[in-house]
């Protein structure tokens, strides 16, 4: 074992596009821009899957969705699969997590192997918080932060939390968190929401915003367009639906709000560095910052992440800061389930095989994957439904599973639909040359049979009797 710390830092929902270390026109993220300048960016990582639950079980696993099996009705970490947490704390790592609440949850599994594991749906307002509140400096920091900037899912108590942590822990630590503020509904806090676009007019303290709410009034609006239809765009399924079809400039706001979000996260973790450096641990840690999936914004006729294997939803950054100096821009690709064996390589922790996973040390360019693999399972209509109940289906809903080379990417989707494009040259994915080139098709349709398991059309139908999770599952778009 190492003394090397590990600090996971995974946004939820981010795309690498939306970075501005990646190339993108609004300095969204100067605090990661300068870990990557000092460290290890990976131009082309890709995510396992297009949400955060098949995602985060192949992080936690190492294994594809339908290897694992954590997909369509399945979401449980197996219990016969050591997970991440449990490899790093029996190599003698003290670890922690703070959950994104919705999908990452003990009653999955997700607890196993951390010392301490916090979920975040559980707070609400009871006799419990106030107990809380008076004991925990997190939970007070986050009140304010919720009730006079605007709530920001918990980013604050999130990062605040790991700190008190890492004060009384000792090293090694493994450190996970999944930060969800530019996750739909794309509503960061003051000035956050203002910050890359036209203002939105609201009341200047969350609190009298929340008062608004309440008594039935919309408290926010932007000048020159229709509220009532960006609140939709921001929280509802309208396009899938074909409910309406947003404007480009509509479709521009929206971007702000949610590159708004993702400037918030990375001052947030530039707060979090700094501590680092002033508790004398950043020397001796290994910070990885990367994301589960991506987000659309009407790309295929297609929003959010409800839908398809698209590129913009798999397209990850990932940005490593290693604790020896070493500057490097990778440009082979790799992907998001990597770091499972990566993390476990660079602490002298075991590392169990994986078939479809490959470790990424030393940090140098090279080739890691022949061949890189996503999947989806089927996905209920319900969360459409819910604002639009005469939603039936979508052409684009799986199972999915999808195969790329260094140059080709295939998708396979029910019906025995095969789309083929070139991801380098057409990063939009509007050619479908799978006529054009039925050889290329073949080939990479014949790996895809060989190295990946099928799926089964079972869609999740969580039932959950814990109402603080229905709340925050609501919360999210997904019930």
């Amino acid at each position: 074992m190492t003394d090397t710390n590990v600090l996971l830092i995974v946004l939820d929902a981010v795309r690498a596009d939306h970075l501005s270390c990646y190339g993108y026109e609004h300095e969204t993220t100067p605090a990661i821009d300068r870990l990557a300048a000092n460290g290890v960016r990976f131009e082309h990582a890709f995510s396992t899957s297009n949400w955060t639950g098949a995602a985060h079980g192949s992080l936690f696993t190492g294994y594809l969705p339908s290897k694992s099996g954590i997909y369509g009705d399945s979401q449980k970490l197996p219990e016969d699969i050591p997970t991440l947490a449990e490899l790093l704390s029996e190599a003698g790592y003290r670890t922690f997590a703070t959950s994104a609440g919705a999908h990452i949850r003990s009653d999955r599994g997700y607890d196993r192997g951390f010392d301490k594991f916090h979920e975040t749906f559980r707070i609400r307002p009871n006799h419990h918080y106030l107990r809380q509140f008076i004991k925990n400096s997190a939970l007070r920091k986050q009140t304010w932060q919720t009730l006079v900037h605007g709530h920001d899912n918990y980013t604050t108590f999130k990062f605040e939390n790991l700190k008190e942590w890492i004060k009384s822990s000792e090293d090694p630590f493994f450190a996970f968190i999944n930060c969800k503020t530019a996750h739909h509904r794309y509503n960061p806090p003051r000035p956050y929401k203002s910050m890359f676009g036209p203002d939105v007019n609201r009341p200047r303290w969350e609190f009298a915003e929340l008062l608004q709410r309440r008594l039935g009034k919309e408290p926010q609006s932007v000048d020159g367009f229709d509220m009532d239809r960006l609140t939709a765009m921001s929280r509802q399924y309208p396009v899938i639906a074909d409910e309406f079809n947003p404007s480009d400039n509509e479709w521009e706001i929206i971007k702000t709000w949610y590159d708004g979000a993702i400037r918030y996260m990375d001052d947030q973790l530039a707060d979090l560095l700094s501590f680092l450096r002033s508790a004398g641990k950043m020397d001796d840690t290994l910070v990885i910052v990367t994301a589960d999936h991506g987000d659309l914004f009407g790309e295929h006729d297609l929003e959010k992440h409800q839908y398809s294997l698209l590129d913009k939803l798999l397209h990850i950054p990932l940005v490593m800061s290693p604790p020896s100096d070493r500057r490097e821009t990778i440009s082979n690709m790799v992907s998001f389930v990597d770091l499972f064996p990566t993390i476990l390589d660079i602490t002298n922790a075991e590392v169990p095989d994986r078939p479809n996973a490959t470790t990424l040390t030393p940090l140098t360019d090279r080739v890691f994957h022949d061949y890189l693999f996503a999947e989806v399972g089927r996905k209920s209509p319900e969360p459409v439904q819910r604002a639009y109940p005469s939603f039936t289906e979508s052409e684009y809903n799986g199972p999915v599973q999808s195969i790329r080379d260094k140059r080709y990417k295939l998708v396979r989707s029910p019906n025995s639909i095969r789309r083929l494009c070139d991801w380098r040259q057409d990063p939009k994915e509007t050619s479908d040359l799978s006529d054009e080139l039925s050889t290329v098709r073949e080939r990479l349709e014949q790996e895809l049979e060989e190295s990946v398991k099928s799926m089964d059309d079972s869609i999740l139908n969580d039932d959950i009797d814990d109402d603080r999770l229905k709340q925050h599952l609501k919360d999210l778009g997904y019930r």
